[in-house]
C-alpha cells in the first residue's frame, strides 16, 4: 500500500479506528450485539505478506506492520474468554435427553387435559 493509498483511507476515515465504530455501530443496530461495551476491534492485515517470498522481499516497515497486526490480534484473542467445545456424542446425548422430557411434559399435559375433560363432564 503507497502512502498515498494511506493519505486517502484516513481522510476517508477508512482507518482501522474507523472501521471498527462503523462495523460496532452496524452490529448494535442489527441487534446482533446488547451492548455498546463490547467492542469488536478492526484489523488491517495485508495477507498476501503470508507467502514466505512476497514477506522476504518486503520492505522492513511492510514486515514490522505484518508482524504488529498478527501480534496484536494474538493479544486480543488471549483475553476473550475460552469457547468449550463438547464431543458431539455428548451433544446428541444431550439432545435426545431434552427430546425425551419434552415429549414426557407434553404427554402429562395431554392426559392432564383429558382428566379434566372426564372430570367436567
Amino acid at each position: 500500500m503507497t502512502k498515498k493509498d494511506l493519505l486517502n483511507r484516513k481522510k476517508q476515515n477508512d482507518t482501522e479506528e474507523g472501521k471498527k465504530i462503523k462495523f460496532n455501530a452496524f452490529m448494535y443496530e442489527k441487534g446482533l450485539t446488547n451492548t455498546t461495551d463490547m467492542i469488536l476491534p478492526c484489523f488491517f492485515i495485508d495477507n498476501s505478506l503470508n507467502d514466505v517470498e512476497v514477506f522476504e522481499y518486503s520492505s522492513e516497515e511492510e514486515q514490522e506492520a505484518y508482524l504488529q497486526t498478527i501480534e496484536s490480534i494474538k493479544v486480543w484473542l488471549s483475553q476473550l474468554p475460552k469457547f468449550e467445545c463438547k464431543d458431539m456424542q455428548v451433544v446428541e446425548m444431550e439432545k435426545q435427553k431434552l427430546q425425551r422430557e419434552k415429549d414426557e411434559a407434553i404427554q402429562a399435559a395431554i392426559e392432564l387435559e383429558e382428566k379434566s375433560k372426564e372430570a367436567l363432564a
